[in-house]
């Protein structure tokens, strides 16, 4: 119910973890503090999983002088903070040997490939004894700002949460105006909204899903109507000077397809996505469909394409429901484009106005594709048949959004008679 920290302090020695955690306070940073090795939650919890920033001792083991053998350690605790949905980290090397933190750096690539911080940056305990703890706050400041594009990432999730507070806060205030039982008026609004946006019966069946079609504009909403901020404003500036300066930073093909993969495609565990989803990407794999659906061999299909048959390629079909239909699950029968998954670099000869094409993206088997898809090729599926079937992947809602509004504007394109002299 309640929020991981994104900062956690971790010392076995506890006048040094409190003289840590006294600067961070003073700037007014939480973080919990954890004195290994008695601190440190069981394997399998939520503490560690929101770690942004952690500010970790390297000798972590006591009768152990050498640095070499306290990197075990170090590397079971990140392990236990980075996880596949959360990210790396920064790590903040809080210690009295700060010139092992490169070897320690090395050692983690190498033992825990999948738990490599972002970067490892020291901070050396002797800089700070003898009456200058009071320097502590603003070496902080500097590790933290050292890398200005991950202070602006991490300013941005700031940002998040102060606009899902206000989305919360405004919810809240309008359940307290009912003026009736707290827990009663927010249960009337919240399923008010479900059923307002998909429908009494999918609002019955799952009203957590069915809420967010309302509290996701919300939140869009609220983070673009944030008060302006000079501050703010000059650490995105400095984050991202190329963008400031108009420079232009067009990637090349595969790392372009990396990112709109990020972006706008959806890969899960095998059989975790069902073929009735908005957006599902199903294998065609029928040879039979040609002839069945539309009265052609796959040859001539093909032809309709235009993407010559040496290509590589692998027929596949998109489900591209109304998104009103799909959020109230009215439909008799889904609607599928069929398409041709094809290397990233293909190109379609065909130019009129029903062909649609992706840009480059990463397929569920890992290489770089694209979709070329023909608006004209529509085969419908019973909702039980789709929910029966698995997809290979998903395509998020911008890039369906532009397929069907390919569609409609092909299917409602004017024609007229006239002569020309």
């Amino acid at each position: 119910m309640f929020s991981a920290s994104r900062i956690v302090a971790i010392d076995d020695e506890r006048a040094y973890l409190d003289q840590l955690c006294r600067a961070l306070h003073g700037m007014g940073i939480p973080c919990i503090p954890i004195e290994y090795p008695k601190d440190v939650p069981p394997a399998g919890t939520r503490w560690f999983s929101g770690v942004r920033i952690a500010f970790c001792d390297l000798h972590l083991l006591a009768g152990q002088s050498e640095s070499k053998n306290h990197f075990p350690a170090v590397g079971a605790l990140l392990e236990q903070m980075i996880t596949p949905t959360s990210g790396p980290l920064l790590l903040i090397l809080w210690t009295a040997y700060p010139k092992d933190a490169a070897a320690l750096e090395a050692y983690l690539r190498e033992r825990h490939p999948n738990a490599v911080p972002v970067a490892v940056l020291p901070l050396s305990k002797d800089e700070f004894a003898g009456g200058e703890e009071a320097k502590l706050p603003q070496a902080v400041r500097d590790r933290l700002s050292h890398i200005s594009q991950l202070c602006s990432l991490f300013e941005w999730e700031d940002d998040v949460t102060e606009a899902s507070n206000a989305c919360v806060g405004a919810l809240l205030r309008l359940a307290l105006q009912a003026g009736g039982n707290l827990g009663d008026e927010l249960d009337k609004l919240l399923s008010a909204l479900a059923q307002a946006a998909s429908s009494p019966t999918l609002a019955a069946a799952d009203p957590g899903s069915a809420l967010q079609e309302v509290l996701v504009p919300m939140l869009a909403d609220s983070l673009s109507h944030l008060p302006d901020d000079a501050t703010r404003l000059a650490h995105w500036k400095a984050a991202m000077s190329k963008a400031a300066k108009s420079e232009e930073c067009k990637p090349d093909r595969a790392r372009a397809a990396a990112i709109n993969t990020a972006l706008s495609v959806v890969h899960a565990p095998a059989g975790a996505l069902k073929a009735s989803e908005r957006g599902a990407v199903l294998e065609a794999n029928c040879k039979s469909v040609f002839r069945k659906l539309f009265t052609s061999t796959e040859a001539d299909v093909l032809a309709k394409f235009g993407v010559k048959a040496t290509t590589t390629k692998r027929w596949v079909a998109i489900q591209i429901e109304a998104a009103c239909d799909y959020a109230q699950q009215k439909s008799p029968c889904l609607p599928y484009v069929l398409a041709l998954e094809v290397p990233a670099d293909t190109k379609s000869s065909n130019r009129s106005p029903a062909m649609w094409c992706s840009p480059p993206f990463r397929s569920d088997g890992g290489a770089d594709v694209r979709l070329i898809a023909n608006v004209q090729f529509v085969v419908l599926l019973s909702p039980k048949r789709a929910k029966a079937r698995t997809a290979l992947y998903r395509l998020r809602e911008p890039w369906v959004n532009d397929l069907t509004f390919r569609r409609a504007q092909q299917e409602s394109r004017p024609g007229i008679v006239a002569l020309y002299g």
